[in-house]
């Protein structure tokens, strides 16, 4: 069974942990989108309420000496090479674009170093960031909700995947992907050419699902030796390949991540987690009203964190008022509501 913690090791390689930023601010969008948390200004914070309790839990639970966050900027070289790409996906809701921008001020506030390159995806900035510290004998653990990151998975790399919630993270390393897919991390980019990816609207071979491709890449390793080897497939599956083998290779392109993206450069210095001012991250999750959030800022005691007389509301405060009203000012309904200020308590959901 895969390991569902990660709990700080001696006698360990320095730990370097890459957090995909959008990838697990969407992940806490829908994970809390029933609470409709919000400020007593109308603000919604929900899904910055549930960044903000991953990157807590991972901290505490993981003790990194280095952290990182990738996000996306806009559009990339993969929608030159294929149009479609990602053309199924629904536009970001309009509350979440506000909560994205939140996000990055929380990262930004923990002295969190922000990577971003014009071009390319956070993936392709979290696969580079995370060969640049194999290099130099670190260990990389990459966060996300996107199981494309397996690809990156190696002898330096894991990937903490989440699942519908956040309490379902589990930690992969390379035993554990090939333990799910049947075949070695670096195999699964194949598998992909095959199959393709409907989330990121990817075609793959019509015809090849998951179950044939598998057996196809276990047996042959690559496109090319498929390809190399129609003759001895059997007719149906020959036809299918002949006919979409242009795609089969386009869908492998889009699916790989890039690991040498230009402008990109590991500074593990600036990626220490130390060195933010207490009282500016303090300050925000008090304008955020994250009052159950407060005594969980590393490094700090209950005293220093929670100024007497200061404004600070837990999750089903705020949930309970915008669930009467979804904007300021409403009364909230009457009901027992909990403080959820772990991620345990937050699968409960």
């Amino acid at each position: 069974m895969p390991d569902k913690t990660a709990s700080a090791r001696k006698d360990r390689p320095p730990t370097l942990v890459l957090i995909d930023g959008h990838a697990l601010a969407y992940r806490a969008y829908f994970a809390l989108s029933n609470t409709a948390m919000r400020t007593r200004a109308g603000e919604p914070t929900h899904a910055v309420y549930g960044f903000a309790l991953m990157l807590l839990n991972v901290w505490e639970e993981m003790a990194p000496e280095y952290m990182a966050v990738a996000f996306d900027v806009g559009p990339t070289f993969r929608h030159a090479q294929y149009a479609d790409y990602k053309a199924t996906r629904e536009k970001m809701p309009e509350d979440m674009n506000t909560q994205v921008n939140r996000v990055e001020q929380l990262v930004r506030a923990f002295n969190i170093p922000v990577f971003t390159a014009a071009n390319y995806e956070a993936d392709d900035v979290l696969g580079t960031l995370a060969k640049q510290a194999a290099a130099r004998g670190v260990d990389t653990i990459i966060v996300t909700g996107d199981r494309d990151a397996f690809q990156l998975v190696g002898p330096h790399v894991k990937v903490l995947l989440s699942g519908k919630t956040f309490s379902e993270r589990v930690l992969y390393d390379a035993h554990e992907v090939e333990a799910r897919y049947g075949l070695p991390p670096d195999r699964l980019i194949e598998l992909k050419g095959l199959m393709g990816d409907t989330s990121d609207n990817i075609p793959g071979v019509r015809g090849i699902g998951e179950k044939i491709g598998r057996q196809l890449i276990a047996k042959y390793g690559t496109l090319e030796e498929i390809y190399s080897h129609l003759d001895e497939l059997p007719p149906s599956q020959r036809a299918r390949l002949e006919s979409d083998r242009d795609m089969a290779f386009l869908s492998r392109a889009l699916g790989r991540i890039k690991t040498d993206v230009p402008c990109i450069q590991l500074d593990l210095d600036a990626c220490r987690t130390r060195d933010f001012d207490r009282a500016e991250v303090v300050r925000l999750f008090q304008e955020l009203e994250f009052r159950s959030l407060l005594n969980r800022i590393p490094g700090q005691t209950p005293a220093a964190s929670a100024p007497p007389g200061s404004l600070q509301l837990g999750m089903f405060d705020a949930a309970a008022r915008s669930s009467a009203a979804p904007t300021a000012g409403g009364a909230p309904q009457a009901g027992d509501y909990q403080v959820i200020s772990s991620l345990q308590a937050l699968g409960t959901l």
